[in-house]
């Protein structure tokens, strides 16, 4: 994780990137008990798979704008 932190920025950026993480650890699972209780497995699985298409865009369009 410390290397995806800015020079000068790094307990910021990684105060900000755990805190997402440890947030994201607990609201996905609750809000996936949730939709399968009210929808249907179906539904969660493909509103899961939805987000992870999601997320996957956005790293994959992130990544070419990166500096290695």
């Amino acid at each position: 994780m410390m290397s995806h932190a800015r020079p000068g920025l790094q307990a910021l950026d990684y105060g900000i990137q755990s805190s997402v993480f440890s947030l994201t650890r607990i609201l996905l699972p609750l809000a996936a008990g949730v939709l399968m209780d009210t929808a249907g497995q179906a539904w969660m699985l493909t509103a899961l798979g939805v987000a992870a298409a999601g997320v996957w865009v956005l790293a994959w369009r992130t990544a070419r704008t990166l500096r290695w």
